[in-house]
């Protein structure tokens, strides 16, 4: 495995992630944006977290502030060795049993939809 190869795969998948869920987020009045960012990853697989931006008003006041999430919420795993991605089965760990476990490729965008959210409803369909 080539390491800035796979970098660069997974800094486009989750930009992807990102400008994919910007409809969704649109929706709201109360979020600002939402970012997807890999973590620091085990031996085997890399966290791709969900960052998110909320707006909280002040009702006395009328003003808005913008809250940034800092702790994220795990989106997805990634093997590191093929790009596979899989669904989450707890924060360690990905779900990796039965013939349907991985849910994508970070070297094939095309398995990413364009109708993913924050929540990683794509990843278990």
């Amino acid at each position: 495995m080539e390491i800035n190869k796979f970098n660069h795969a997974m800094f486009k998948f989750c930009k992807r992630l990102t400008e994919n869920n910007k409809t969704y987020t649109d929706r709201f009045q109360f979020m600002e944006d939402t970012i997807f960012a890999p973590s620091k990853g085990g031996s085997r697989f890399v966290k791709v977290l969900t960052y998110e931006s909320r707006i909280e008003t002040d009702y006395e006041t009328g003003e808005k502030t913008t809250h940034r999430d800092k702790k994220g919420r795990i989106h997805c795993f990634v093997e590191k060795e093929t790009g596979d991605v899989y669904k989450p089965q707890t924060w360690r760990a990905p779900y990796t049993k039965g013939n349907n476990a991985v849910r994508g490729n970070i070297y094939d965008l095309t398995t990413v939809p364009d109708n993913s959210d924050q929540c990683g409803g794509w990843l278990y369909v």
